[in-house]
């Protein structure tokens, strides 16, 4: 993998807190993905792909269009969907640790997190 590792650590945090993961739960988000695909209610020709860069979209529009901008100075396509799917396949790997990992109830709050907001300000400063 290419990304650097303050890279894909600064996103792997960002991906366990966007609402679906932070809600739902990885397994649950997986199983949600692969029924909708074998139902036709969900198209994509890899559905895992679907998964992981949904999830990535789910990353605030600011954050995301820094980590591009710096992604993108030596990362393709490739590489940063090589990284997606290492983060999820690691959250996939957490989950089957800890059943309840990445399940919190939505307590009505608005904003980000202050794990969010500590690997935004991460991100920002590498």
């Amino acid at each position: 993998m290419k990304m650097k590792f303050e890279h894909y650590e600064a996103l792997k945090i960002l991906f366990k807190a966007v609402a679906p993961i932070h809600n739902y739960g990885i397994t649950k988000l997986t199983d949600v993905y692969m029924r909708g695909h074998a139902d036709g209610s969900i198209k994509a020709d890899d559905i895992n792909k679907r998964l992981r860069w949904d999830l990535f979209h789910c990353i605030s529009d600011t954050t995301r269009i820094w980590m591009l901008d710096d992604f993108y100075e030596y990362l393709n396509d490739v590489h940063i969907d090589t990284a997606l799917k290492h983060i999820v396949e690691d959250l996939m790997d957490e989950a089957a640790k800890e059943p309840n990992f990445g399940y919190v109830p939505y307590t009505g709050g608005t904003g980000p997190t202050e794990e969010q907001e500590e690997a935004m300000k991460h991100f920002i400063s590498l």
